[in-house]
């Protein structure tokens, strides 16, 4: 073996060593120093049953699963508020979950033009008289809040609730 092969081998050796401390130290910053703080930061919250963190793309999703909130804007502000402390503004998307309910889902999905209508138009008054006629004819609970960024709407049915968060620009988002 030559001395010039013999120095790149080891040129090469170092470099794949430094790359794996490096990448090594990464996965540790991110899951000692984001992840678990974020993590252990939300499911001390009594309102959060589950808390999943993960990166897609180099942002945050967020995916947060709620018990029972007695006001979803004021729980959802208080989230976001918790995560810009921790990450970086606009470095996450926070989407709230909640368990399937057939029943919740085909409510939904029925209100959902009226819904996205009153985004756009900003017609609140009209979808909370149009919500209130709907979950009396189907017998569901909503709550309706509404602040200059987002819609929130709580439907539940009895023990079962669904959660949604509407962002009130031209590009609307669901979380």
């Amino acid at each position: 073996m030559k001395k010039s092969d013999f120095k790149t081998a080891i040129s090469l050796a170092v470099f794949v060593i430094s790359l794996a401390i490096l990448m090594g130290g990464y996965q540790l910053y991110m899951k000692y120093m984001i992840i678990n703080p974020v993590i252990q930061q939300l499911e001390a919250r009594p309102a959060i049953a589950n808390v999943e963190l993960s990166r897609v793309e180099g942002q945050f999703e967020v995916a947060v699963q709620l018990q029972e909130v007695y006001n979803l804007q004021q729980e959802y502000q208080a989230i976001q508020e918790a995560l810009d402390n921790t990450l970086k503004k606009g470095a996450y998307k926070l989407i709230i979950t909640d368990p399937q309910d057939e029943m919740l889902q085909q409510a939904y999905l029925h209100l959902q033009p009226a819904i996205y209508e009153a985004a756009a138009n900003h017609s609140f008054v009209w979808l909370d008289q149009t919500l209130g006629q709907y979950a009396v004819e189907k017998g569901i609970s909503y709550h309706l809040y509404v602040d200059d960024r987002y819609l929130y709407l709580h439907l539940a049915d009895g023990e079962n609730s669904m959660y949604r968060v509407i962002e009130l620009k031209s590009s609307q988002n669901i979380t």
